[in-house]
């Protein structure tokens, strides 16, 4: 027993976790599989090692992965991951909410809404989709201010998510949209989902 933990240690040392990056950047589907029924194995332990690795990776498919491997063994240790969503790469914090939606934890809202705001519309995409999914009051409230995101895409995400969940506020909202100057230079399709979300 004492050498299985031992082992189980050893594997989950994250200089060793650093050193899959080429492994997981290459590795075909089986090999996947088998990484993670190992780091499922090795549990909570490796959170934080896999972050850096995630950050690290170079191929789409190896992020996909390693993203949703972290959302079933992240669920026990949410904190870990919320603590790395100041990193500065735009790309591994869209991918750190992405799993944090994922798991689907009402605790991480107000860590969410600190990055509604963000630079990069990808990592705003991504609060969005994670509150969105939530299915909470308190997260319903905050797709509010998706409604005047600069990316058309989120705005037009927000205002259909609004008009079909009946979001308390929202209609006072859209109305307030719908008699702005602003309205008129608004794309056809736009308008019409802001008039069927008000309806």
């Amino acid at each position: 027993r004492a050498q299985l933990q031992n082992a189980l240690r050893q594997a989950g040392n994250p200089k060793r976790i650093s050193q899959l990056q080429s492994i997981l950047d290459s590795a075909k589907d089986e090999t996947l599989d088998d990484f993670s029924s190992l780091m499922s194995l090795l549990g909570r332990g490796v959170v934080s090692p896999l972050v850096d690795l995630l950050g690290n990776l170079e191929k789409i498919k190896a992020r996909r992965f390693l993203c949703d491997v972290l959302v079933r063994i992240g669920r026990e240790d949410v904190d870990n991951i919320t603590s790395r969503l100041n990193d500065h790469r735009w790309y591994l914090v869209r991918n750190l909410i992405y799993i944090l939606g994922n798991i689907v934890d009402k605790r991480v809202i107000k860590d969410l809404a600190r990055f509604a705001r963000h630079d990069s519309f990808q990592v705003r995409r991504a609060v969005f989709h994670a509150l969105n999914g939530i299915g909470d009051p308190y997260a319903d409230q905050l797709l509010l201010q998706f409604v005047s995101d600069s990316d058309y895409s989120n705005r037009m995400s927000a205002i259909k998510s609004l008009g079909r969940k009946k979001v308390r506020g929202a209609l006072a909202l859209l109305l307030k949209v719908l008699d702005s100057k602003d309205f008129q230079t608004k794309q056809l399709g736009e308008k019409k989902e802001i008039i069927e979300a008000i309806g």
